[in-house]
């Protein structure tokens, strides 16, 4: 891929598609595939309804401008089509153009209410149990997002470990903590310092991935949404604190400064060292 190309190139030059060695621009995929299919109707979707009988699409969270409409034409021409997506989890964006922009952040469902309603049906109970996570884990994660109905978990998720759900855990404790439970450090971005003898990762890049046992940096919105969920944290920031909180199988510890432990009593289990 390209990367990303320039905004204000003529959409009908080759340079708004590709650099000058062919590669193609990754934020003009899905729009390449769509101009081609209207001059050539029968070139792209028609040759995918004749090769495959059914495709799978997941992470359909992420998706934003044309590819909405590339999966609107593999959906009429397609006859067994499955879409898998989490709006809570929208971490990522394929590409910037403004097109279906109202929906480019996670909206995919006000998209199917509007335009996929009578191409597909929408299934939101087969998958509202948590094969991964503790109960206590599911039901602090459920309310970042309240218009959702709450994620419960599976009979799977039963354990005996002795150390389960969720806990704060004080700076001062951060080294007792990972080398008792070896959990994997998550934080927002690259600029929170975290212990290097331990595994730790980016909240973004863990998406996918399951813990056993997580230990998170939160940022200071994160905190305080922690305090009273009803706190405003932006969009990008409220899906990738779900990301993080949703990782571990058995355990969740989240940072916070010796001082302020007391604020954080009432709601949860404070680890003690």
């Amino acid at each position: 891929e390209g990367g990303q190309s320039a905004l204000r190139t003529n959409e009908k030059s080759f340079s708004h598609y590709f650099t000058k060695d062919w590669k193609i621009y990754s934020d003009k995929i899905s729009k390449f595939i769509v101009k081609t299919h209207e001059k050539c109707p029968n070139l792209i979707f028609d040759r995918l309804s004749r090769i495959y009988k059914h495709i799978y699409i997941d992470e359909v969270q992420d998706l934003s401008g044309y590819d909405f409409d590339v999966v609107t034409n593999i959906l009429k021409s397609v006859n067994n089509v499955l879409l898998v997506g989490d709006p809570r989890q929208c971490t990522y964006s394929t590409n910037n153009l403004p097109k279906y922009k109202l929906y480019n952040t996670g909206g995919v469902k006000e998209f199917y209410l509007k335009f996929w309603h009578t191409l597909c049906e929408l299934d939101e109970n087969t998958l509202q149990f948590s094969h991964r996570n503790e109960k206590a884990i599911c039901d602090l994660s459920s309310l970042l997002y309240q218009s959702f109905k709450p994620t419960e978990t599976c009979a799977c998720c039963v354990d005996e470990d002795e150390h389960l759900g969720v806990f704060i855990v004080p700076r001062s404790g951060i080294d007792h903590y990972l080398n008792n439970y070896k959990p994997t450090q998550l934080r927002l971005t690259a600029k929170t310092e975290v212990n290097h003898n331990f595994a730790f990762m980016n909240m973004g890049i863990a998406k996918g991935l399951t813990l056993d046992r997580v230990l998170l940096y939160p940022t200071t919105d994160m905190l305080k949404w922690l305090i009273d969920s009803n706190h405003k944290l932006a969009d990008a920031t409220r899906a990738k604190f779900y990301v993080g909180l949703t990782r571990p199988k058995l355990s969740l510890g989240i940072i916070v400064e010796d001082k302020t432990v007391v604020q954080y009593i009432d709601k949860f289990v404070i680890y003690e060292y």
